[in-house]
This record gives structure tokens, C-alpha cells and sequence, in this order.
């Protein structure tokens, strides 16, 4: 049972690290411009889920370690008792105690006196535990059932941990791959704009050409008519008022 303990405590502590790594995945996502209400709010309510089940298997730990420590205790005072009670009959069946089993006989009702009041500090510890326990929501009479839930919880607060990562990965991956696009899309416009600049040029270029060279036609068709090139000029201002 203590593996089993140990290992759903490290789970759990796991879980917490994760949810931290989400919380940070959340922000990159948010400053990319992504919307992370409903991730703001999973993991709130996540966070208070784990914080329960550490509160509660951190309670269920300290029983079991406890209860270990005063089964053991006991179990040495029984000893020490019954050692004690050895050397006590030996004393009374002696006409006159050696020294040695004298010092024995003290050294075991010493014991006996130290493992008893190590055994009534500890009694009072789980005393303590035991209400600490209650307060945070666990029958303390059924341990074993109490851990069996809180491995079960802590398998779906591991699945649901699992589920937002991947969703706030799957949308950081979405946003990048805009952000890609986009910036491709900006490129193609500019160039696409300098190309439409260039063929702009041109045909301002062969326009002004070809304007040039019917003004000089016209000039000439001028001269002609009125025999002068100097009121042909001023036939071609005319004109152009």
C-alpha cells in the first residue's frame, strides 16, 4: 500500500507541474492573439481539483505513516513490558540481586517508561491527523476506500490535464500556421504590387511616347496649312486652350 501511495503523491505532484506548463501555454496563446477564456477557466477549476486531492492524499500519507510508526512503538513497549516483567520476577526470586541483573532490571523499567510516553505523543499526533483528515473530507475509518477514490480522481484529473494540452497545443499550432500564412500572403501582395508598379511605369512611359509624337505630328500638319512654324505654334496653343 505505501508504493501505492507514493505513487499516486509523485502523480499528483506531476499533475500540478503539468497544469503549470498549461497555464504558461495558455499565455503564449493569448499573446498570440488567441482567445483562452475557456482554458482560463478549466484550469482555475483544475487547480482547485488538485489542490484538493493533495490536501487529501498529503492527510491519507500522514495517517498511514502514523499508524505505522505506533503499531511499531506498541509493538516494542509490549517487549519492553514483558522483558521488565521477566527480570522483575528474577529479582523477587533472589536472596540477593547481583548487581548486573539489577542494572538490567532498571534498563528494561526505563524502557518501558520511555516507550510509553512515545507511544501516548504518538496516540496524540494521529489523534491530531485523524481530525485534520475528517476536515478535509475523508473517512478515516475507511482508509483503504479513501485511497482507492483518490487514485480514481486523480487518473481523471490526469486525463482531463492531458485533454486541455493537447487542445492549447493544437490551437497554438493553428494560430502559427496563420500567422505563416499570412505573412506568405503579405509577401506575394508586395511583389504582385511591385510588378503592377513596374507595367504602370511602362505604359506611362509609352504613353507620354506616343503623346510626343502626335503633338509633333500635328506640328507639322500646322506648318503645312499655315506655311509659317511660328504660327503653327500658335495654332497648337490654341488648340490646346
Amino acid at each position: 500500500m505505501a508504493q501505492q501511495r507514493n505513487s499516486i503523491s509523485i502523480k499528483i505532484q506531476a499533475l500540478v507541474d503539468g497544469l503549470e506548463s498549461i497555464r504558461k501555454l495558455s499565455a503564449e496563446i493569448e499573446a498570440m492573439g488567441g482567445n483562452t477564456s475557456e482554458a482560463s477557466a478549466e484550469i482555475a477549476g483544475l487547480e482547485k481539483e488538485l489542490q484538493a486531492l493533495e490536501r487529501q492524499q498529503g492527510a491519507v500519507d500522514r495517517l498511514n505513516k502514523l499508524n505505522a510508526e505506533l503499531t511499531t512503538t506498541e509493538s516494542a513497549l509490549q517487549q519492553a513490558r514483558e522483558e521488565a516483567t521477566r527480570l522483575g520476577k528474577e529479582m523477587a526470586q533472589a536472596e540477593k540481586p547481583t548487581k548486573r541483573l539489577t542494572n538490567q532490571f532498571e534498563r528494561a523499567r526505563k524502557r518501558v517508561i520511555d516507550l510509553k510516553s512515545a507511544y501516548q505523543q504518538q496516540a496524540q499526533g494521529l489523534k491530531a491527523a485523524s481530525n485534520s483528515a475528517k476536515a478535509a473530507g475523508l473517512d478515516t475509518k475507511r482508509l483503504v476506500a479513501e485511497q482507492v477514490r483518490l487514485s480514481a480522481k486523480s487518473k481523471q484529473a490526469s486525463a482531463a490535464v492531458e485533454k486541455l494540452a493537447g487542445s492549447l497545443k493544437k490551437t497554438k499550432t493553428e494560430l502559427k500556421d496563420a500567422g505563416n500564412n499570412a505573412e506568405s500572403a503579405s509577401k506575394k501582395v508586395g511583389k504582385l504590387s511591385a510588378v503592377m508598379r513596374g507595367f504602370a511605369a511602362t505604359l506611362a512611359a509609352r504613353f507620354v511616347v506616343k503623346t510626343n509624337a502626335d503633338l509633333e505630328g500635328m506640328a507639322k500638319g500646322f506648318e503645312l496649312v499655315t506655311g509659317s512654324a511660328e504660327k503653327a505654334a500658335q495654332e497648337m496653343a490654341n488648340a490646346s486652350v
